[in-house]
């Protein structure tokens, strides 16, 4: 678990087919574009929080963005945005669950395991869940090869205090589980005609 600090980002709104995935490079140009003409700075990585409420096979709504210097917010004219852009300011995440999924799209299963993972340890999802594109530095043309699933949580009730907890030790961090990475390489396989 980590904490999301408040930022400024510049976003564009997306509603697209369910079968759309990737980094939305073409998407993200158009969006840097404005960024460049506007001379606003930005830093990376980029994101796509997924904004719909419930699941729907058809389309998703995307809310496509990348952090940028909040003193752009405070300059008299900025040239107009593109349709269905502009500056969002995004709250402090205090508790924000994640995985990292090495490769473009995250499949399902990279989701599945992170809410397994939120369920098992007293926790439960509480807005939408983010993709940070990781890699993009790298090649600005090339799809993204690291991707961090983020989902934001809050505990299920208020966990009891135990013995080992220190005097200084605030209820919401009581007995909070400790995180450690663990690295694996497993063999690929093939599921439904897909690598994985």
């Amino acid at each position: 678990l980590k904490r999301i600090p408040a930022c400024t980002a510049a976003v564009m709104q997306l509603v697209l087919p369910a079968s759309a995935s990737g980094c939305y490079l073409e998407q993200r140009r158009h969006l840097q574009s404005w960024l460049e003409h506007a001379a606003i700075r930005w830093s990376e990585p980029w994101f796509a929080a997924y904004t719909a409420a419930e699941y729907s096979d058809e389309e998703r709504e995307v809310e496509l963005g990348i952090e940028v210097d909040p003193a752009c917010l405070r300059r008299p004219k900025l040239p107009p945005a593109p349709p269905a852009c502009g500056m969002h300011n995004l709250p402090e995440v205090p508790m924000m669950a994640s995985v990292l999924h090495l490769g473009d799209v995250p499949p399902v299963s990279v989701y599945a395991a992170l809410y397994a993972w939120i369920e098992a340890n007293g926790y439960r999802a509480c807005g939408p869940a983010r993709e940070l594109f990781l890699d993009d530095a790298v090649d600005q043309h090339a799809a993204c090869q690291a991707v961090e699933v983020q989902m934001p949580v809050e505990y299920l009730s208020r966990r009891p205090r135990s013995a080992s907890s220190g005097p200084n030790e605030s209820p919401e961090t009581q007995g909070e589980p400790e995180m450690q990475p663990k690295m694996i390489t497993k063999p690929a396989f093939m599921v439904m005609g897909m690598k994985y």
